[in-house]
């Protein structure tokens, strides 16, 4: 493992060579449907946990050694329960530098291919990468059909590497973005010299498939389990299902039960939008599951009945299980992302698009702070002395969510910032924060106010609050950006529409380059790395705790601070100074509640609205009687009155 993690995290600093293919969540369906060639009873289709739309990205050790990578599917894969596996189609990145290529099939992981209970030589095959395309397909007939059986294959292939010359040979697997469970395992010659599940570390799926041939059923559904899921008191969880379709009429509806702690309620029934057409694909939809009525947690499944009207009795997984936590109040939970960054730093333009890509995405979920902390000749730098202790273990861009694990602020863990960001907004937390601010009279000082609310009685919270500036631009140069992305073109960075614009030819494609930089960090409650603003104890549930705390602008960057583009920050923890919750806004209101500055440009009306406060700044749930003030995803406002 430790060869092929340094084959994965040697470039970050620079452009990752595995990201030779534009950088995505998991798409896993997002191709044509698999072509199904019907004859009577018997059919034909190619299947895989990857698909032919994924986003494609190499993988390697970077020597010269023999490769063995295969996917295993379970006996219990009703794709191929009782069928035949007829081929194999696999992704190439070359033909030179390569040899030695075989394919094979195995009840259990092979030492070599030679030993596979299938095994058969690739006489040739086309490969190829370029800036937009990751690999090129082969598929490849066998020559004696594979009865697929209850014990489930290993199916795989293996060649040598006899060239690193290029990025090609270095990075020979080709990969699928996403992780799916069963998706990759790795052996090789040198570096990893015993078989490797990679299937959920962050390495995607292997790009390969099966044809399968035999009957396939009508009408099929399976779903997985769905997890823990919260709803208040008096409300519903949304719950999002992830359903397989095995059935050749595709799926147009389904119809289901909910039971809680083994007692069924009363049937459901579920349309989809668009019906589903893909033989093995997989999809998502979401279905309400009322709360109990009293607190508490219960064991919940969900039984999928029906497909299209029909008994849905030709699948082995029609019952998802999960539990269901009843609470007094579902807080929204955001996610404080902090980056260290600099202008002096050449990678970090990856940094502003990353923090881009989620405040565009994700609204005023998004909490973002941006730490100037590379170079003290930086002007936005801020002194660590004036901020938290973090611990960023990598060097600049790096980013910490919810001051967890240190990750890259536009890759993330693995291949997108976003999948970690989503993983983090989708925990549940028991508590919820709000806050409000207030300038002084000259607008030199803030008071900002966190309002926090539990579902823990008695519980204690510490609370940090934090002015970030947007859009800070200089003329001279030290406010300029250096910029290592100057020398790569679009294509290299996979046409990414956030990242492309600091490569050659983009609107910011020279080094150093001049740009408005978001998220700044201007001042903070913390002093000497300890937050100053008053701890909030013994909050009982239900109850609202609030803390206050004035800080001052920066005066050094007084001449580039824009007053309705300064927002506040308020960072919630515990006594063991995890982040539980945090928060964010954009208004901050005179001593006049009524004096909020209405801002408005062309085109307003047409923006997506992203949130909504009261007159006194507070974020409200859609329209309250009274003066409402609308944040829209261009950056506008607007004041409504609402009767």
């Amino acid at each position: 493992m430790a060869a092929l993690a340094m084959a994965v995290t040697a470039n970050a600093q620079g452009l990752r060579a595995l990201q030779k293919a534009p950088v995505a969540t998991c798409n896993q369906h997002a191709a044509k449907a698999p072509a199904l060639n019907a004859d009577g009873e018997t059919a034909s289709t190619w299947w895989g946990y990857f698909a032919e739309g994924d986003n494609r990205s190499g993988l390697g050790v970077k020597t010269k050694e023999t490769y063995n990578c295969a996917i295993f599917i379970p006996g219990t894969n009703p794709m191929l329960q009782n069928n035949k596996i007829t081929g194999i189609k696999l992704w190439m990145p070359a033909t030179n530098g390569i040899s030695d290529l075989k394919v094979w099939i195995s009840k259990t992981l092979p030492s070599s291919a030679a030993n596979a209970d299938y095994v058969q030589d690739v006489a040739s095959w086309q490969g190829d990468i370029t800036d937009t395309d990751y690999g090129l397909e082969n598929a490849i007939e066998l020559t004696t059909p594979y009865d697929f059986t209850a014990d489930g294959a290993y199916v795989g292939y293996s060649f040598t590497v006899t060239s690193t010359a290029s990025d090609a040979t270095r990075y020979p697997i080709i990969t699928g973005a996403g992780d799916a469970a069963n998706g990759i395992y790795l052996k090789t010659s040198k570096s990893m010299t015993s078989w490797e599940d990679l299937s959920s570390k962050g390495y995607g799926k292997l790009a390969l498939q099966v044809k399968v041939e035999g009957a396939f059923p009508k009408n099929s559904l399976s779903v997985a389990d769905f997890g823990e899921q919260y709803a208040g008191l008096g409300s519903e969880a949304q719950v999002g299902l992830t359903l397989t379709n095995y059935g050749q009429a595709g799926v147009k509806d389904f119809d289901y039960v909910i039971a809680t702690n083994g007692t069924a309620g009363e049937e459901k029934h579920h349309t989809l939008a668009t019906p589903y057409n893909v033989l093995g694909g997989t999809f998502k939809a979401t279905v309400a599951m009322p709360a109990d009525a009293e607190l508490g947690t219960t064991n919940k499944t969900i039984t999928i009945t029906k497909v299209n009207g029909v008994a849905n009795e030709e699948t082995a997984t029609n019952v998802a299980n999960g539990t269901l936590k009843t609470v007094t109040k579902v807080h929204q939970k955001n996610v404080l992302m902090e980056e260290y960054t600099g202008t002096g730093c050449g990678w970090c333009p990856r940094g502003l698009a990353g923090m881009k890509k989620l405040r565009h995405r994700y609204g005023d979920r998004f909490v973002g702070v941006a730490l100037h902390w590379y170079g003290s000749g930086d002007p936005m730098y801020l002194s660590t002395s004036s901020y938290a202790r973090l611990n960023f273990t990598k060097g600049a861009p790096c980013c910490m969510l919810d001051r967890g694990e240190t990750m890259d602020p536009f890759y993330g863990s693995a291949n997108d910032i976003c999948d970690d960001f989503e993983k983090a907004m989708k925990k549940y937390v028991d508590t919820g924060v709000n806050v409000t601010a207030t300038w002084n009279d000259d607008s030199t000082k803030v008071t900002a106010t966190a309002h926090v609310e539990s579902n823990i009685d008695n519980s204690n919270f510490n609370v940090a609050f934090v002015l970030i500036g947007d859009s800070l631009r200089g003329s001279s140069n030290s406010w300029k950006q250096n910029n290592n992305f100057a020398g790569y073109t679009a294509a290299q960075v996979g046409n990414d529409e956030y990242l492309t614009p600091f490569c050659k030819g983009g609107k910011y494609g020279q080094s150093p380059t001049s740009v408005a930089f978001d998220d700044v960090a201007l001042a903070s409650s913390y002093q000497s790395g300890v937050t100053k603003a008053p701890a909030i104890q013994g909050l009982k549930t239900g109850e609202e705790g609030t803390s206050s705390y004035t800080m001052t602008l920066p005066t050094k960057l007084a001449p580039y601070i824009h007053k309705d583009k300064v927002a506040v920050v308020a960072i919630i923890t515990d006594n063991s100074n995890k982040v539980v919750n945090s928060a964010k806004t954009y208004w901050i209101v005179s001593n006049d509640p009524t004096g909020v500055s209405e801002v408005m440009a062309n085109g307003g009306r047409e923006a997506v609205e992203v949130a909504r406060y009261n007159a006194a700044g507070q974020q409200i749930n859609g329209q309250q009687s009274g003066l409402n003030i609308v944040k829209y995803s261009d950056g506008t406002t607007r004041k409504i009155v609402v009767k």
